[in-house]
């Protein structure tokens, strides 16, 4: 589906990824947050392990949702962004949000950093510099999104399986 804010079949607590998946081919316009807790439910109900993870510029506005799925290959996290079609690497692996909060920015002048594409861009979402969103993150360390809800803006919400971190230059 294309980004956009369309109301959330059956509403955000419990999302519903099949219900969210059917009106994004009828037309309707998802945001990141929406895009991260689909993405982490598809890859719980395959056996990925998955969260979800908020990222901000300030720490106190959270502005953009990513979903991290556990990698065999590389024994680690990594960022899979369903709403801007991104992973994020350094020499061909995968780098999770702790990486790009901690590492991004030195990353990126040292042009060690890819962006890779997975998929079309979405055409009202323009291409941007995402690293500066990684400044502060809140890594959500549970994927049970339909079994036990939170509200709306979680994990910034506060749930107490949250995990959270700041660069060392904020």
């Amino acid at each position: 589906w294309d980004h956009g804010v369309s109301p959330v079949p059956g509403g955000m607590s419990p999302i519903d990824p099949t219900a969210v998946i059917r009106a994004g081919a009828q037309g309707g316009k998802f945001w990141c947050e929406v895009a991260s807790k689909v993405t982490a439910e598809l890859a719980a109900s395959l056996g990925w392990p998955s969260r979800v993870v908020t990222a901000s510029r300030s720490g106190y506005v959270w502005e953009h949702g990513v979903a991290e799925l556990w990698s065999n290959q590389f024994g680690k996290w990594f960022v899979l962004d369903t709403d801007f079609n991104y992973v994020f690497e350094r020499e061909g692996v995968p780098l999770s949000a702790f990486e790009l909060s901690r590492d991004g920015p030195l990353l990126q002048k040292q042009g060690k950093l890819t962006v890779r594409r997975l998929a079309p861009r979405k055409p009202s979402l323009p291409d941007q510099d995402l690293i500066p969103y990684f400044a502060y993150i809140h890594v959500d360390l549970r994927n049970d999104w339909l079994s036990r809800p939170l509200r709306p803006g979680s994990p910034a919400g506060g749930d107490l399986s949250t995990w959270w971190t700041a660069r060392s230059t904020v």
